[in-house]
């Protein structure tokens, strides 16, 4: 079982973009204007505590995973993804 999951929002485009992680990588993402929803889905789903990017250890395996990631998903978010643009696989 996940013991935390973090997540982020980005701009997306009209209604914010959620996206949550765990330590084995991405575990929901969406349009979704309520973060305490959103929060509350997820942490129902995973079992697990939940906290924002901004909030999160910078060391902790999900933060680490999510801030990989951020990048490639703001550029898909955007309509921007091209093969320049970034993308980390850890």
């Amino acid at each position: 079982m996940t013991d935390l999951v973090v997540t982020a929002t980005l701009d997306g485009g009209g209604a914010p973009f959620r996206v949550a992680a765990t330590e084995r990588g991405i575990a929901a993402a969406g349009w979704d204007p309520d973060e305490d929803a959103f929060q509350a889905d997820v942490a129902k789903r995973f079992g697990a505590q939940v906290v924002r990017l901004t909030d999160a250890d910078p060391d902790e395996p999900a933060a680490l995973v999510l801030r990989g990631a951020l990048p490639a998903i703001e550029a898909i978010v955007r309509g921007a993804l091209t093969e320049d643009a970034p993308f980390t696989n850890h």
